[in-house]
């Protein structure tokens, strides 16, 4: 019946069709006198000004968006699986031959809405902040309108001023009803005096407490979501069933439904109106159960949000900081290790490469043919101290000179080594063969 296949629509008389709540409301405004006028003359300035401002704001983005940007645990679960199973209503719809074509134009629209969530759903908190801004601007608006307080007057305020309250207040109040859900938004009017007792005075009306059943049970709710154990079991159990419904079960069932829509509606509105009557209504008009949500509104809600900072601000200090200083203790304590280890590695090598070159100078000293061994090694040592001087240079000039000093002390000792076995070796020789004797000379 509607257009854009949105509730609430109004049928009048069986052939008028009105769709959307400003156009129901304004269309019943107009169409029946008997009772007080809801737009007075004077206020239909402001019913117009802030019906702009109410639609602007999307209630249930501003609900979703905050519970998701406070990190509820069953909101990250069950929101994005309740767009995906409308996706796939939807999808079965248009595949059923039987959908009428009014409803299949309307299909896309849909479906780039429940897309649209799905992105939000993604990016919380930034997505939380346009629609916030939408709903500061409605709450500035009506906090001017409605003036400060006075102390010691009790007198309701309305938007558009007067003793009663005009269409504008009942949008109003709806959002904030709605908005009431989240703790941000919540505390977002409710730290303002003026909305804050407009809303006081607008929800204890006889007329908003028989259509306010939600809020009657929200101790209810509380009390089942105290246990955080019940709570991720229910997160868990409620994601495997939602992929089970949506892969399996909505699309058969959605088109079973499209089929028996009309009378299934009627039995649950008369149900539902049943229910409301003799059950809800009896239970949440009851004293006992008024007090009990006032209760709890006051003194537990509070106290479970003050918990739940205080518990976060615990493991945060206790467990994770601690935890993050010991992994990065660790990795210093790590690196340390590795950077020690090499060192002495370089070292070791160091100690063992002097003790062979000092073990080789003894053994040629020894050796009957130091001569031949100790020109051998001078050679090598020549070239090795060559290398060391190209690769030195590249380095700091403090490490290129102390190189070349340990190289020249090298030659030195190297020259006074090689010297020394000559004499020798010419000594031994001489002393057995005068000839033999000035041959290993040459030689050397």
């Amino acid at each position: 019946m509607s257009p854009k296949g949105t509730v609430p629509v109004l049928v009048h008389d069986g052939s008028k069709v009105v769709a959307e709540s400003e156009a129901i409301a304004r269309f019943v405004e107009s169409t029946f006198k008997d009772g007080p006028s809801l737009i007075p003359g004077s206020s239909r300035g402001a019913v117009d000004k802030f019906f702009g401002l109410v639609n602007a704001v999307n209630t249930e983005d501003l609900v979703s968006l905050a519970a998701l940007k406070a990190g509820n645990a069953a909101a990250k679960v069950v929101l994005p699986q309740l767009a995906e199973g409308t996706l796939a209503r939807l999808k079965a719809l248009a595949e059923n031959p039987e959908t009428s074509e009014e409803t299949k134009k309307i299909i896309p629209a849909k479906e780039a809405l429940a897309k649209a969530k799905l992105t939000k759903y993604e990016t919380p908190a930034e997505s939380y902040e346009v629609v916030a801004a939408a709903f500061k601007e409605l709450l500035d608006a009506a906090e001017a309108a409605l003036g400060a307080p006075v102390e010691g007057d009790d007198k309701p305020r309305f938007l558009a001023g007067g003793d009663a309250p005009s269409l504008a207040d009942l949008a109003l109040v709806s959002v904030l009803a709605r908005a009431h859900w989240a703790a941000e938004p919540r505390q977002a009017f409710l730290s303002r005096p003026a909305l804050a007792a407009f809303y006081a005075h607008m929800t204890a009306r006889p007329a908003f407490e028989r259509a306010d059943v939600w809020s009657g049970l929200k101790p209810v709710a509380g009390a089942l979501l105290l246990g955080e154990a019940a709570i991720d079991a229910s997160v868990l159990l409620w994601s495997q069933a939602a992929k089970e419904w949506n892969t399996n079960l909505a699309p058969p069932l959605g088109v079973a439904w499209h089929t028996v829509a009309d009378p299934v509606a009627g039995a649950a509105r008369a149900t539902g109106e049943a229910t409301n009557k003799y059950v809800v209504h009896p239970i949440t008009d009851s004293a006992p159960f008024k007090a009990t949500a006032l209760a709890y509104e006051v003194s537990v809600a509070p106290k479970l949000r003050d918990a739940a900072h205080a518990t976060g601000e615990f493991l945060q200090e206790r467990v994770f900081t601690p935890t993050k200083n010991a992994s990065a203790r660790a990795g210093a304590m790590l690196s340390a290790a590795a950077s020690a280890t090499a060192e002495a590695a370089s070292k070791a090598a160091a100690a063992t490469a002097s003790a062979t070159k000092e073990a080789a100078a003894k053994a040629g000293e020894a050796a009957k043919s130091a001569a031949a061994y100790t020109a051998e090694a001078a050679t090598k040592a020549a070239t090795a101290t060559k290398e060391a001087a190209e690769h030195a240079a590249t380095a700091t000039k403090a490490a290129a000179e102390s190189a070349a000093a340990a190289t020249k002390a090298a030659a030195e000792h190297a020259a006074t080594a090689t010297k020394a076995a000559a004499d020798s070796a010419k000594a031994s020789m001489s002393s057995s063969s005068p000839k033999s004797g000035e041959a290993a000379a040459e030689t050397a």
